[in-house]
This record gives structure tokens, C-alpha cells and sequence, in this order.
């Protein structure tokens, strides 16, 4: 009986852990928004919202939704959507999020789709980031921190601001 009630503490604090570690997640996402400039006609118009596409995350996807209402970068107000298996065109999303979830194989797709376009790709890939994600997601001794890729920011056309650089475990340069 006490293996079995400290492994169902273990567990009740595993949780706790992982929610929190999930709640850090969605505030960086929703916090990188303020330190990204994206080019000219990244979005539809002046009055459009930044959209936040999440893919393999359903708690990430909830935490969001939870912050984001009142929340703005700047003017614009932002949005959460959920991109699911098989989902078409990415345009309009100006933040993809590939969570831990989801398949190498679905990662690289998606990663693809969005090279080239005006999109900050967040990742939470264990080692090393996938080719192609401007920002991955790690655990460094219990602590969420992120690396940076330049070069795949450059390819999007985005601009990343000197405080978010400061703040990253690694930045890799062209």
C-alpha cells in the first residue's frame, strides 16, 4: 500500500509538473508575438488578429484560449486554432506551435508547408530542433527554456528582437 501511494503522489506531482510546464509553454507562445516583426503582408489587413495554429497539443491549445482573451501585441488581438491531421493551407496563421504529439513524419510536413512564408514555427521537440523550426521548446534541468534558429527565422522573413534573443538557451546563426 505505501508503493502504491507514492506512486500515486508521484504521479499527482508528475501532473502538476506537466500542466505547469504546459501553462510556460503557451505564455511564451503567446509572449514571442511582442519580439517577432513580420514582413509586409504577413497579415490580411491592419485590424487582423495574430493566429496561433497549435498541432499535437490539446492542453497547450486550452491554456491559450484561457489567456488570450484581453491579451494584445501592439493593436492586434490574437486568436488560437487547432490544426487538425490532414488540415490544408496554413496561410493565415502568423505562430505554429507542433507539440510533442505529433509524428516526426507530420512534423517535418508541417515545418515544410510553412517554410518560406511569414510564419514563427514553434517547436517541442526533444534534442535537437527539426529542420526548420524557428523556436524549440526543451527541458534544461527541470527548467523550460528554448533555442533559437536564425537561419529559419531569416527564410520566413521574420525578425527577431534583441530581448527575445537575450532570453534563449542557444541561438544558432547562419
Amino acid at each position: 500500500m505505501l508503493a502504491a501511494a507514492a506512486a500515486a503522489t508521484a504521479l499527482a506531482a508528475f501532473g502538476e509538473v506537466s500542466a505547469l510546464e504546459d501553462r510556460l509553454k503557451a505564455a511564451f507562445l503567446y509572449k514571442f508575438a511582442g519580439y517577432v516583426e513580420w514582413p509586409e503582408g504577413a497579415f490580411r489587413d491592419n485590424g487582423s488578429p495574430i493566429a496561433i495554429g497549435v498541432a499535437g497539443s490539446e492542453t497547450i491549445a486550452q491554456e491559450l484560449e484561457q489567456a488570450l482573451p484581453g491579451h494584445k501585441v501592439g493593436e492586434r488581438t490574437m486568436t488560437v486554432h487547432r490544426i487538425e491531421p490532414g488540415a490544408g493551407d496554413l496561410a493565415g496563421y502568423q505562430i505554429i506551435f507542433v507539440g510533442r504529439g505529433v509524428e516526426s513524419a507530420r512534423v517535418a510536413e508541417l515545418l515544410r508547408r510553412a517554410s518560406g512564408k511569414p510564419v514563427l514555427t514553434v517547436t517541442d521537440a526533444t534534442g535537437d530542433a527539426p529542420s526548420g523550426s524557428v523556436i524549440n521548446f526543451l527541458n534544461d534541468a527541470g527548467h523550460v527554456r528554448f533555442d533559437i534558429a536564425m537561419d529559419a527565422a531569416s527564410r520566413n522573413g521574420l525578425h527577431l528582437r534583441a530581448p527575445l534573443l537575450a532570453v534563449a538557451r542557444k541561438v544558432s546563426t547562419p
